[in-house]
């Protein structure tokens, strides 16, 4: 009788979502905290524009702000 071994992708030591994954962490080259702070930052940013979206009706009809016209196409005030 011999003894065959099945050497698939489960048998090794990590699986391939964990390896893909610390594949793509290594290529980027930050740090988990540097990703994490980064993710943040992207929150907070998500979380103002909802914010300033909420009450642009508070501002007078001819304002730049409101029409639009003094944001950047990535949403920045132009000054």
């Amino acid at each position: 009788m011999s003894t065959a071994t099945y050497s698939g992708p489960l048998t090794g030591p990590e699986s391939p979502t964990k390896a893909a994954a610390s594949t793509k962490a290594a290529a980027s080259g930050k740090s988990r905290l540097a990703r994490f702070f980064d993710a943040m930052v992207e929150a907070r940013m998500r979380q103002a524009t909802r914010e300033l979206a909420m009450h642009r009706h508070l501002l007078p009809e001819n304002s730049p702000e409101k029409t639009g016209s003094a944001f950047t196409s990535d949403g920045r005030l132009v000054r």
